[in-house]
């Protein structure tokens, strides 16, 4: 019988938490970074992208299932309540940090935890 390894075993709702919240942690140092060096620019940045998804996707049925729609909004919100990380494609929040930090001179390269 073939050993199992790691990779083979399928993660558990656990790691999948673990995982998210790391994901969210790293989302929030980045952001806090763009925050912390132009604060004006994210504050106009984080209002004009929110209420671009906000148009798109809806506030209850779409952006609040989002954990990373919290973070650029500035909201709290529950794990449990919020079963997606990132939206899609273009519409991504992580992407959107990302550039942003490319842009205003950042580190979006490093993972900070």
């Amino acid at each position: 019988m073939p050993e199992k390894f790691e990779k083979d075993i399928p993660p558990t709702e656990n790691d999948k938490e673990k995982t998210m919240e790391l994901k969210i942690q790293i989302l929030k140092n980045r952001w806090n970074e763009i925050v912390k060096k132009h604060p004006i620019e994210a504050s106009m940045a984080r209002f004009e992208f929110a209420e671009k998804l906000r148009k798109e996707y809806g506030e209850q049925e779409g952006c609040q299932k989002y954990a990373a729609f919290h973070i650029l909004a500035g909201g709290t919100f529950e794990l449990e309540d919020t079963p997606y990380f990132d939206f899609p494609g273009e519409d991504s929040i992580e992407s959107y940090v990302d550039k942003m930090l490319e842009q205003l001179g950042g580190k979006n390269k490093e993972i900070k935890e």
